[in-house]
């Protein structure tokens, strides 16, 4: 009859009848379960022969009220009598007194509130009143459907009156579009009771409060990113299931419409990059593209469109952005945009015609790393991408170090170690020590972090190239010991430095010479060697002074040059020596001395974990140098704290071995170890970290 007025008057009428039928009810079933309504009395005073009474009547003293549940449910009223008068029967009485109800109530106890009689009361509303009706009468739904009506009579202050009772976002949504043109603000508030985020854009947008716009969008964005983040295994039952999968659509559905108003905001703005993120945020991503290639933000596309865009739209944006542009008259037959079109390639699923594209037009490094990643996903582009990186006229360096990079990617560790040993030792044939030391130190901590190993050729190359700048450095400080020491290791090995031989030789024999006695047979096999193979190569006012080396060299007047303790037996061994005689065990470089390390002295570069000492350091180093902290690791070059150093505990242990606790840190502070059971444990994991090819 659409008298909407009438209606919404009674069914605000049945919304509080039927509360406070709901309150009562619960009330009493509480109450006859808790003991505080006596069952026997309730039941006596609905079964007189009497009319019910309510209230006080005229006899002394209150009279039972009558039980909303016992009208209700009259089947019930007889069940309970029926237990009550057989409970009477086994106490042989033949009529109920007062003091038997009192002696019956006392002997029910809180105790015993499941007995037979209680134990057919129901125990909640939901028990008395079937489901159906139980939702159609539940108050908050006769409250909205009173406002609803209320709306459509346009009797708007009578349903604003209800609003802290009304549960259905549907019909705060009408009350506040009732607003929407004459007291938007007012429209907003009942919006954000009733959640909608579109309407609260909107709203928003049209009080020119855009950051808040913005800022409403993100939220509900955080929301349904977090709805579709896989539950624990526990939360996996059908139900559960069913009401996630819902939430996460609704909130999908309110994030597409909510974007969709600001991309159109910010179109009509002429914010070109946030209508484009905001047109794919609401899956318009057509619109997206076309205003990137109009506006020249293709790369934006990258940023915003993911794999849940629509397989179609990917495969037309890969296919326009790997096609040359033909309306340019200098084109070259190039791609418009490799990186973006590689992008949408991926995303497709065509990972092979995306390295495809990648290493053949690709241009630069950050290409061709983005082929190499995708290979993990890909392996059967292995050779396609390594035959042409081989061919390739970039120059062999630049093409090693992407084929390094390739083995680093398929895990194949040891032929990514031979790759880099090969360009270190071009490097080390130009004579740029420096430089293949670097090479090897980064490579050997990506392997070490993808694989938790590093291969033993690294060590040995970069404790020699190690030495070469030791060697340097402490003959410039006229520590000849130790740099005699240092240039020695190396002379070992000088026929690996093919024509620069001499130039390791030299050095040796030269500060072997000035660290007197104790390096005398040393500086006798340089020299020897020196005159033997590289006679040619001495520079003119050196040759005499080799020759005196041999000529006046006796054997057996050596001096001792002192001894060190081994990391794992502790047998003393010559310093300088980096394998034990006794045990075997191979003994880590001290970077600051050039010599072994010891378990008393155990300290380590934050950066690279190469071990040093603090007595090193300090020989080495200022003290103007320590405060200012002008005092970078011998090794890697990067500047420590030597002045406060941390010490590792047990509880530190593994955080600090682990690279975890220093992460943060622009400064990191020397690693030193609190005890020798510690520097032992830490040797021993340095020993596992190396591996024979």
């Amino acid at each position: 009859q659409k008298r909407y007025g009438d209606a919404a008057i009674l069914f605000e009428a049945a919304s509080n009848f039927t509360e406070a039928c709901y309150h009562r009810l619960d009330q009493e079933i509480n109450g006859l379960h808790l003991g505080e309504i006596n069952v026997f009395a309730a039941v006596q005073a609905m079964t007189d022969a009497n009319e019910l009474r309510v209230g006080r009547g005229a006899g002394g003293g209150p009279q039972q009220k009558p039980l909303l549940l016992f009208h209700l449910l009259p089947d019930l009223l007889a069940r309970v009598s029926s237990k009550i008068a057989r409970l009477q029967a086994t106490q042989q009485e033949e009529s109920t007194n007062n003091s038997l109800v009192r002696e019956i109530d006392a002997a029910l106890s809180l105790d015993s509130r499941k007995s037979d009689i209680l134990a057919c009361i129901p125990t909640a509303v939901t028990d008395v009143i079937n489901p159906q009706d139980n939702v159609e009468l539940q108050p908050s739904i006769l409250t909205s459907l009173a406002a609803n009506n209320y709306i459509k009579a346009m009797q708007y202050e009578e349903a604003e009156r209800l609003i802290d009772s009304i549960t259905d976002s549907g019909t705060i949504s009408d009350l506040a579009r009732v607003y929407l043109k004459t007291d938007v603000t007012k429209a907003l508030a009942l919006f954000k009771r009733a959640g909608r985020t579109k309407e609260i854009v909107d709203c928003l947008l049209t009080l020119n409060r855009v950051a808040e716009a913005e800022s409403a969008v993100k939220d509900i964005k955080r929301k349904f990113d977090a709805a579709r983040t896989p539950q624990s295994p526990g939360s996996s039952g059908k139900n559960f299931v069913e009401s996630a999968t819902l939430n996460v659509r609704e909130l999908e559905a309110d994030l597409r419409l909510s974007s969709a108003s600001l991309a159109t905001h910010y179109a009509n703005a002429g914010n070109a990059k946030k209508a484009i993120f905001f047109s794919a945020l609401s899956g318009m991503y057509d619109d997206a593209f076309d205003l990137a290639i109009k506006s020249g933000n293709e790369d934006l596309l990258v940023r915003v469109v993911d794999k849940s865009a629509p397989p179609e739209f990917l495969r037309k944006a890969a296919k326009y952005f790997a096609t040359p542009d033909l309306t340019l008259e200098s084109g070259n037959g190039a791609p418009r945009n490799v990186g973006v079109a590689a992008h949408f390639l991926e995303l497709s699923g065509a990972q092979d015609f995306a390295i495809k594209l990648l290493i053949t037009h690709g241009n630069g490094t950050t290409d061709i790393d983005k082929a190499i990643d995708l290979l993990r996903t890909c392996k059967s582009m292995f050779e396609y991408v390594i035959d042409h990186l081989k061919s390739a006229p970039d120059g062999m360096k630049r093409s090693s170090s992407y084929i390094f990079k390739i083995f680093l990617a398929m895990e194949r560790y040891s032929e990514a170690a031979a790759v880099v040993c090969g360009l270190a030792d071009r490097e080390t044939d130009e004579e740029h020590y420096s430089k293949a030391k670097s090479l090897l130190l980064q490579c050997a901590a990506k392997i070490y972090a993808q694989a938790g190993k590093m291969p033993a050729s690294f060590r040995d190359r970069l404790i020699n190239l190690h030495s070469i700048d030791l060697g340097k450095l402490f003959a410039k400080q006229e520590m000849h010991l130790q740099a005699a020491i240092c240039f020695y290791r190396v002379s070992r090995i000088s026929s690996h430095f093919g024509a620069n031989a001499f130039k390791i030789l030299l050095p040796a024999t030269v500060e072997c010479t000035r660290a007197g006695s104790v390096m005398a047979q040393e500086g006798y096999e340089c020299a020897r060697t020196l005159l033997s193979g590289h006679k040619d190569q001495i520079p003119e006012k050196y040759l005499k002074a080799v020759e005196q080396v041999v000529r006046k060299y006796k054997r057996g007047e050596q001096a001792s040059k002192g001894t060190k303790p081994c990391c794992s037996c502790g047998e003393d061994l010559p310093i300088g020596l980096l394998r034990c005689d006794h045990c075997m065990a191979v003994l880590p470089l001290d970077t600051a001395t050039g010599l072994q390390i010891t378990l008393a002295d155990y300290c380590e570069c934050p950066y690279c974990f190469w071990t040093c000492s603090q007595l090193g350091l300090a020989d080495v180093y200022r003290p103007e140098e320590v405060k200012t902290y002008n005092t970078p690791c011998l090794m890697c070059g990067k500047k420590i704290n030597v002045e406060k150093p941390f010490t590792v505990t047990g509880e530190t242990f593994d955080d600090v071995t682990g690279g975890r606790q220093f992460e943060d840190q622009e400064l990191r502070p020397l690693i030193v170890y609190e005890d020798l059971n510690l520097a032992k444990r830490r040797y021993e994991q340095w020993m596992r970290a190396w591996y024979s090819e």
